[in-house]
């Protein structure tokens, strides 16, 4: 017998992209993007310096984020994308 936990991102099941947001050399913390439409555990990309599999760990204030893994050098000017997912486990 095995357990099953489904875990449901909150929100609109939309992607959302940030044009303004910005990320200064190697770092977890995305700044100057509007959180708005942003939840915790949303899926992070469109951008060479994201690593894969990073998402959204936590949302520190309006217009901060803060990733789940630090990026591979600095963001800026490009469009990053956030995906609400769905966790089957």
């Amino acid at each position: 017998m095995s357990d099953r936990l489904n875990i449901l991102a909150t929100g609109r099941m939309k992607e959302f992209y940030a044009s303004s947001a910005s990320v200064s050399g190697s770092s977890a913390t995305v700044t100057s993007v509007s959180t708005t439409n942003l939840t915790v555990g949303m899926k992070v990309t469109g951008h060479s310096n994201l690593q894969e599999n990073t998402f959204i760990k936590s949302i520190d204030s309006s217009s901060q984020i803060t990733l789940s893994k630090a990026t591979t050098g600095s963001i800026a000017g490009t469009p990053i994308r956030f995906t609400p997912v769905n966790y089957d486990v």
